[in-house]
């Protein structure tokens, strides 16, 4: 009985576990090595308004996965081009497209291969409404307001047939 009572040291991982876990988050963290969005430069984690031109990016990267996180950003309303069918980043963009259609076979900014947006958070800025847009959201599961200064929700939000899940804790609802 004493055999099978001896204790055995806890489990450590590994000196090569810790380094390959450390090359993952050196590799993940390194703003080179990540997407062309980077929060980090512009200043995302200080809470201050984030620049148009980087949310207007956030905003057309959520056509390909139906995913829109927009919290934390210094909002103080939601952009509308979140509701808009195709988001254009500048002016220059947009006299070009009038002008010479593009046929190009660039896949992931096609219409066909869009998501519809699914979950949308707003949480953690400076919101005190919400736009009577938000029911243009036909296939919206998530919505996260979260820590705003909301007062009312608008009766918009019952347009949306597809919502299952609405975070709307600390805010100034009554």
């Amino acid at each position: 009985m004493a055999s099978s009572a001896r204790r055995h040291p806890p489990l450590r991982p590994s000196s090569s576990t810790n380094r390959t876990a450390r090359e993952v988050e050196k590799r993940v963290n390194t703003p080179g090595l990540s997407s062309d969005i980077n929060d980090e430069e512009f200043g995302i984690a200080s809470g201050k308004p984030v620049p148009r031109s980087y949310l207007l990016k956030l905003i057309k990267r959520s056509h390909m996965n139906g995913i829109l996180n927009l919290a934390s950003r210094g909002l103080t309303e939601v952009p509308p081009e979140v509701f808009a069918e195709e988001v254009v980043e500048d002016e220059n963009q947009q006299r070009q497209k009038a002008k010479i259609p593009d046929f190009s076979q660039n896949t992931t900014e096609t219409w066909w291969n869009r998501e519809a947006l699914k979950t949308l958070d707003l949480s953690s800025n400076c919101l005190t409404t919400l736009p009577n847009e938000i029911e243009t959201l036909n296939y919206l599961v998530v919505l996260n307001v979260h820590n705003n200064q909301l007062t009312t929700l608008p009766d918009a939000i019952r347009g949306l047939r597809a919502l299952e899940k609405l975070v709307v804790s600390q805010n100034q609802l009554t």
